[in-house]
C-alpha cells in the first residue's frame, strides 16, 4: 500500500513537471512571436498567414497522431520525438527574415507540436480515472508554466532581443522530452481501423455539436495569444507589460483548476462549460471597449474563470463521450477543431479586421464568436439534460 501511495506521488510529479516544461515553451513563444514577426516588418495579413499554418497543419496531423496511438499504443514514443523535432525546428527561425521559409519552419514545427497537448491530455486522463486523481491539479502546473513563460521571456525580450523566445522555447521543450520515459502509459495495442474511428466519433450528435462549439470558443482563445500582445501595446502597454498581463492571466487558471472537479460534481459538466463561455464573452466585450492597460491588467483573473474551467471539463467531456478504443482520436479531433481548424479561421480573421478596423475589431469578433459557443453548448446541454431523463424514467419503470 505505501508502494502503491509512493508511485502514486511520483507519477502525478512527473505528469505536473512535464505540463510545466512543455508550457513553459509554448509560452515562451508564442504570446510573443506576432511581436518578433511585427519587429521584421510583416504586415497584419502576413502575421495573420503565418500565425494560422500551425493551425493549418494541425487539422490533419493531429487526428493522424491520435490514430497512430490509438493502433499501436506507442504514445511516449510519440510524445519524445514530437517534442525534440519541435525543439531542433525552432533553432531556425532567428536566422531568417524570408517570409517564404517562415511559412515552410511554421509548418514543419506544427506537424510535430500539434501531437503533445493531446496525447499528454490521454496519458493524464486514464492515469487520473485508474487511481481516482485530479486532472485538474495536474494541468494546473501548464498554466503556471505558461504565465511564468510569459512574463520571462517579455522581461528578457525588452532587455536582450525578441529572438531569446525561440531558445526558450527550444530548451523547454527537450527538457519535456527526457521526461517522456518516466510517464505512464500502459503501451496497450488496439485493433483499430484507422479510419472506423473517425467514422464512430462523428456518429454520435453531442460529440460532433461539441467540435463545433469547441471550434467557435477555443479558437479565439488561442487567437487572443497570438494579437493579445500587439493590442496591448496599441493601447498603451509594453512588452514586459505584455508578459505582467499574461502571468496574471494564466496564473488565474491554476487556482480554479484545482477546484474544477469539485464543481463538476457539483454543478456537472455542461453548466461549467456554459458559465465559462459566458465570462469569456464578457471578457472580449470589455476588451473591444479599448479599456485602458490598468483595466485590462485588473480583469486579467476573468481568464481563470473562463479557460481555467473550459479545458479541464472539455477534456473530461471528450473522454466520457467517446469510446474506449478511440480516445486519443477523440482527443486529437477535438484539439483538431480547437487548436486546429478554429485557430486557423480565428488568426486569419483576427488578420484581416486587425488591417481593416484595428485590434478593437478583433475581441468584438471574439466576442460575436463565444455567444454562438454559447448556443451550440446549450443545444448540448439540453441533448444531454434530455436523456438523463429519459433514463431516470426508464429505470423507474423497471422497478
Amino acid at each position: 500500500m505505501e508502494n502503491d501511495k509512493i508511485s502514486f506521488n511520483q507519477t502525478y510529479r512527473r505528469l505536473s513537471v512535464f505540463y510545466l516544461l512543455f508550457f513553459l515553451g509554448i509560452g515562451s513563444l508564442y504570446p510573443l512571436l506576432s511581436s518578433y514577426y511585427f519587429f521584421n516588418g510583416m504586415s497584419g495579413k502576413q502575421i495573420g498567414v503565418l500565425m494560422s499554418i500551425g493551425p493549418i497543419i494541425a487539422i490533419i496531423s493531429q487526428p493522424i497522431w491520435g490514430m497512430i496511438c490509438d493502433r499501436y499504443g506507442i504514445q511516449k514514443k510519440v510524445l519524445f520525438v514530437t517534442l525534440i523535432s519541435s525543439a531542433a525546428i525552432a533553432f531556425f527561425f532567428p536566422i531568417t527574415t524570408s517570409y517564404l521559409i517562415l511559412i515552410l519552419l511554421s509548418a514543419g514545427i506544427a506537424v510535430f507540436q500539434s501531437a503533445v497537448i493531446p496525447i499528454s491530455d490521454n496519458i493524464s486522463m486514464n492515469f487520473v480515472q485508474t487511481t481516482g486523481g485530479n486532472y485538474g491539479n495536474i494541468r494546473l502546473w501548464g498554466s503556471i508554466g505558461f504565465a511564468v513563460a510569459v512574463w520571462i521571456a517579455g522581461n528578457l525580450a525588452d532587455f536582450f532581443h525578441i529572438q531569446i523566445i525561440f531558445y526558450l522555447y527550444s530548451g523547454a521543450l527537450i527538457l519535456a522530452a527526457l521526461l517522456t520515459k518516466s510517464l505512464p502509459d500502459d503501451g496497450s495495442q488496439l485493433s483499430v481501423e484507422v479510419f472506423k474511428g473517425i467514422r464512430q466519433l462523428f456518429k454520435i450528435p453531442t460529440f460532433t455539436l461539441f467540435l463545433v462549439g469547441t471550434f467557435l470558443l477555443f479558437g479565439t482563445m488561442n487567437a487572443n495569444n497570438t494579437y493579445f500582445s500587439i493590442y496591448f501595446q496599441e493601447i498603451g502597454g509594453t512588452l514586459s507589460g505584455v508578459g505582467l498581463a499574461f502571468l496574471l492571466a494564466a496564473g488565474s487558471e491554476a487556482p480554479v483548476m484545482m477546484m474544477v472537479k469539485r464543481l463538476v460534481d457539483k454543478f456537472g459538466l455542461m453548466p461549467l462549460i456554459l458559465f465559462a463561455t459566458i465570462v469569456s464573452a464578457i471578457r472580449w466585450y470589455l476588451y473591444s471597449t479599448g479599456p485602458s492597460t490598468f483595466l485590462v491588467l485588473a480583469t486579467s483573473f476573468t481568464q481563470g474563470l473562463s479557460i481555467g474551467i473550459y479545458l479541464p471539463a472539455a477534456v473530461q467531456f471528450v473522454r466520457e463521450i467517446a469510446p474506449k478504443d478511440v480516445q486519443v482520436t477523440a482527443m486529437s479531433l477535438y484539439g483538431s477543431f480547437g487548436l486546429g481548424l478554429g485557430s486557423l479561421i480565428s488568426v486569419i480573421l483576427s488578420g484581416v479586421f486587425y488591417d481593416l478596423f484595428g485590434s478593437l475589431a478583433i475581441y468584438k469578433y471574439y466576442m460575436i464568436s463565444a455567444l454562438l459557443a454559447l448556443v451550440v453548448f446549450s443545444i448540448i446541454y439540453y441533448i444531454e439534460r434530455a436523456k438523463k431523463l429519459q433514463i431516470k424514467q426508464t429505470n423507474l419503470l423497471k422497478k
